[in-house]
């Protein structure tokens, strides 16, 4: 769902809301790629997208108050942490690739 063009004239917490729908979306569009083991970058990211959830939660948690709950900002947490080691095994795989390239027999 891209942004409304009159989003700035909204009262804020509307625009907030919208914004916050908006990274939902865009979460779960990229999500739908860590299905595709070929995807290298599909982790990264989700794990960006996530922090920029979080972001726009964390600096209009006072707009988003009755729309967002606490429990809902530490499971968006939580899943930040669980995808951590994985992110760190693609680099490491992507790392021991470019190595092993270089070596010869």
């Amino acid at each position: 769902m891209p942004l409304p063009a009159d989003l700035l004239q909204r009262v804020p917490e509307e625009a907030v809301r919208l914004i916050a729908l908006e990274r939902v979306e865009g979460l779960e569009a990229l999500a739908a790629r860590l299905e595709d083991p070929a995807d290298l970058e599909a982790v990264h990211d989700v794990r960006v997208a996530l922090r920029r959830l979080r972001s726009t939660l964390r600096s209009w948690r006072k707009l988003l108050r009755g729309s967002v709950r606490p429990a809902q900002r530490r499971a968006l947490g939580d899943l930040q942490r669980l995808t951590g080691p994985a992110r760190d095994a693609e680099v490491g795989e992507q790392r021991t690739l470019a190595l092993a390239a270089d070596l010869t027999p």
